[in-house]
């Protein structure tokens, strides 16, 4: 009887659907619980701060200056506010916002909404411990990106 059964093709493709659906809701259930409610664990939000001010400091770096990272910054504010004040990503996302202040104030952006709610967002933060950030020499990495191309083409004609 089974066989019969698995010869007719509507039959068979119900199961098949059937089988997916359930697929489907096991894994659904699998990413609610492992997934969803760690969506602002420490780690997360430490690694997304990391990812938003690496991608301002690469903007510093425009040799055409331009207002920049307005949505990144506004999500980091709101990460900010959420993490704990003694964390090192907490300072260090701090310390970017900073440089974006003094960097649209370097341009004469004063007037843009975003500098303005940087700046209201740093106005009780002075006490933050200062970090060296944004403050790339261009140069330095001309010579590291240089240095690297030539040992690597360099060890391809040892090989």
């Amino acid at each position: 009887m089974r066989e019969k059964l698995k010869k007719i093709t509507f039959l068979v493709k119900i199961k098949k659907n059937l089988e997916m659906f359930v697929e489907y809701i096991h894994d659904y259930h699998f990413f609610r619980k492992n997934y969803m409610n760690n969506v602002h664990d420490m780690k997360s939000m430490s690694y997304e701060i990391s990812l938003i001010t690496h991608s301002i400091e690469k903007a510093f770096l425009n040799p055409k200056p331009r207002r920049f990272g307005i949505k990144k910054v506004y999500r980091l504010i709101e990460i900010l506010n959420e993490i704990n004040k003694n964390e090192y990503s907490y300072k260090v996302g701090i310390n970017i916002l900073m440089a974006y202040k003094t960097f649209y104030e370097k341009n004469n952006w004063q007037n843009a909404e975003e500098y303005t709610n940087v700046s209201k967002f740093l106005s009780d933060k002075s006490d933050v411990i200062k970090y060296n950030v944004g403050k790339i020499d261009c140069n330095l990495i001309m010579i590291i990106i240089k240095s690297h191309t030539l040992l690597r083409h360099r060890s391809t004609y040892i090989q």
